[in-house]
């Protein structure tokens, strides 16, 4: 038997790798309601995600062996939630916090070894060990981020056994570091980290290098490669329904994390190479946002003989197939049927050409054919093996895709499918809808347009944002009394001006003065006793007191007008008028200009909407 619990293939389920457990300081409710949650929950895999423990995970798995929780075939994988000890200042603040990061262990890994793993880290220069028992301790340990990776990078047990998802715009997230000063510390944890915590689109965009405003490689510098984002539910509570994500007032709301992957460790690190096609954060299943008919099941409710011939020994076994919708690819080794199989579905259903050895129908062998892609009972029809059924499909035998390239036939043979055959395209129509076409594209371009603060610029609500500020800034600082401030303002720095010059003026005239006293002082010693009395200069010892009382004079009136400057700015201030005070004044001309080209801008982009 080849039929698995996978058997078909990568299939969208329910992920939410972050709930909480009775083992984690906060959390609300006894062990057997969260058992009980963890069997109701609507989510195919499930991460037990505790602080620095793996406690939690441990007491479920031995409450399942017990049969004291049944999770049917749910999957749990081991998570452990930790906090680093780098400390950086907040990016709209002075101050400082620390990050969140989550390693996501293997399931397949002995759960004694991660525990022990966990105990030798270290915090405050000593290791976790006995205080991995004490849930309220755990809550506020912190461990270096690098530190931690290297260590399980080293130990064979724990190396491509452990994926880091790290927290971005969410509770404890690196969004939260300031991208100037830090920015390189923030890109080095995005490096090291696998997978990224966020549930916004334009974020996941962004770490899927969806944004046209960077280039490739400026990408490559930043994250060295695309990165995929998934969204926990951060459940602290046995009431929370698992799986579903929380608005902003932590409450339930109905989107999910789907990812399209066997629900294994395995199947997750698929995420990490096709981030884009395996991840999907939303209400529905992924699997329903494209329309299409597909196969659903081949089934073989017996040994079935192929060749209607008494030498052929030929069967295929009693089995079910079941099909993947999207791509199906059926492997085996070499001589194990998988062409005859896939030949005699194509002869059930007329499909392949006369052969001298006629293949044995037979009614036992059926294919389950939906119409939709989420088909209630009306829209599913199943067939059986006979020369009378017909099913519209398209069967290319192995070989035969390149004969009908070759022929002309593939694109004839599609039109015929789709009933498209009779239907001729106008060259004209063609060109005008290419037109119309180019012409919206060129219009989504004009709204999409950003600037560096990625709001978009041409939409009336940012050209009413930029004339009501203008506006106020032409208000305010065309007002009588801020008017009045201003000037007065300016005059005060034109008069400290004038003092600091004054100042530099006066120190000039005591330093010739200083220089005139040295050189008479010196002339003067070389007089004889009599000769030194003869002489006395009290008139210049006058002029200098007089330039130190104008020095002290012109620094108090400074110091005056500082003060008053500084009130005036405090006010203007406090009214919302900031910035070169010297030069609003001279900004009236300005803002009136921004003003009235905001206005035509929104007549043009009123043009554009029509």
């Amino acid at each position: 038997m080849i039929n698995t619990l996978n058997s078909r293939g990568s299939e969208w389920r329910k992920w939410d790798l972050h709930v909480h457990t009775p083992a984690s300081n906060n959390f609300i409710g006894s062990w057997e309601q969260f058992y009980t949650s963890l069997e109701n929950a609507n989510c195919d895999v499930i991460g037990i995600n505790d602080y620095f423990s793996v406690a939690g995970y441990k007491q479920i798995a031995q409450a399942i062996q017990s049969n004291q929780c049944n999770i049917q075939s749910k999957v749990l994988l081991p998570i452990v939630e930790m906090r680093m000890s780098d400390a950086l200042t907040h990016k709209n603040s002075d101050k400082l916090i620390n990050f969140n990061f989550h390693i996501i262990f293997s399931n397949a890994i002995n759960v004694d070894d991660i525990e022990l793993f966990l105990k030798g880290l270290k915090y405050n220069g000593t290791k976790i060990g006995s205080d991995y028992d004490n849930k309220e301790i755990l809550q506020h340990i912190k461990v270096g981020f690098y530190d931690t990776i290297n260590s399980l990078n080293e130990d064979s047990k724990f190396r491509d056994n452990f994926l880091i998802w790290l927290p971005y715009d969410e509770y404890g997230g690196i969004d939260d570091i300031n991208p100037i000063e830090d920015r390189w510390i923030k890109e080095g944890f995005i490096k090291k980290s696998h997978i990224l915590g966020s549930a916004n689109q334009k974020q996941i965009d962004f770490f899927l290098w969806k944004s046209e405003k960077f280039a490739e490689l400026q990408f490559i510098e930043w994250l060295e490669y695309k990165k995929p984002c998934i969204k926990g539910s951060d459940s602290h509570s046995h009431q929370y329904p698992i799986g579903k994500l929380q608005d902003k007032d932590s409450k339930p709301i109905e989107k999910f994390t789907w990812i399209k992957a066997d629900p294994t460790f395995e199947g997750l690190k698929q995420i990490i190479y096709e981030p884009e096609d395996r991840v999907k954060i939303q209400a529905s299943n992924p699997l329903f946002d494209n329309e299409k008919p597909y196969f659903d099941s081949i089934v073989l409710c017996e040994d079935v003989k192929v060749y209607d011939d008494s030498e052929s020994t030929l069967h295929i076994k009693k089995e079910t197939f079941n099909l993947n919708p999207n791509l199906v690819a059926i492997i085996g080794g070499r001589g194990t049927g998988k062409s005859t199989l896939i030949n005699y579905l194509g002869n059930s259903f007329g499909k392949t050409k006369e052969r001298e050895v006629k293949m044995l129908l037979n009614n036992c062998f059926s294919a389950k054919y939906c119409k939709v892609i989420n088909p209630s009972e009306e829209d599913i029809d199943t067939f059986t093996a006979s020369n009378s059924n017909s099913l519209d499909f398209v069967f290319i035998q192995q070989g035969g895709f390149k004969e009908q390239v070759r022929k002309g036939k593939l694109s004839s043979e599609l039109k015929r499918v789709a009933n498209l055959e009779s239907i001729a395209f106008s060259d004209t129509l063609t060109s005008e809808i290419n037109k119309i076409n180019r012409e919206i594209q060129e219009c989504i371009e004009y709204f999409g347009k950003k600037n560096e603060n990625s709001e978009e610029i041409n939409t009336q609500v940012y050209c009413e944002k930029i004339i009501k500020i203008n506006q106020t800034l032409l208000s305010s600082i065309t007002n009588s009394k801020n008017k009045e401030d201003i000037e007065n303002y300016n005059k005060n720095l034109k008069e400290i001006s004038k003092l600091q010059n004054l100042i530099k003026k006066a120190e000039i005239i005591e330093e010739k003065i200083k220089d005139f006293l040295s050189d008479i002082e010196s002339t003067i010693s070389q007089l004889d006793e009599e000769g030194k009395k003869l002489f006395s200069i009290p008139v210049l010892t006058e002029y200098n007191e007089s330039v130190e009382t104008t020095k002290e004079d012109c620094k108090k009136k400074i110091n005056t007008f500082k003060t008053t400057n500084q009130t005036i700015a405090d006010s203007l201030k406090a009214k919302g008028i900031s910035g070169d005070f010297t030069t609003l004044l001279n900004n009236v001309s300005k803002y009136q200009k921004i003003i009235s080209d905001g206005e035509i801008k929104k007549k043009e982009i009123q043009a554009t909407e029509e």
